[in-house]
């Protein structure tokens, strides 16, 4: 296992952990859409458009970031093979 130390809190940081951001993000997206449902049927569409686009802002973002860190982890999988010898 790989650490650094981070710079801005000072915590040890293990670089095999996966990110929540993306999922927070993508949760927030979702609470965003069903928000963006109900103001658009009390009949209020300026706000409704304006949530539906914050939404599918956060959507984007959590479902890229998502697939950004899963890509970044399986590359340390394939270096940490890599230099076992493992093939």
């Amino acid at each position: 296992m790989t650490a650094e130390w981070e710079n801005s809190a000072g915590r040890l940081r293990n670089e095999t952990e996966p990110n929540g951001l993306g999922l927070a993000l993508a949760t927030i997206g979702i609470v965003a859409v069903a928000l963006a449902m109900t103001v658009a049927g009390y009949g209020l569409l300026g706000w409704a458009i304006v949530i539906g686009l914050a939404s599918i802002t956060c959507l984007w973002a959590g479902i890229s970031l998502e697939v950004a860190e899963q890509r970044r982890l399986q590359g340390l999988g394939d270096e940490r093979e890599r230099s076992d010898g493992l093939r």
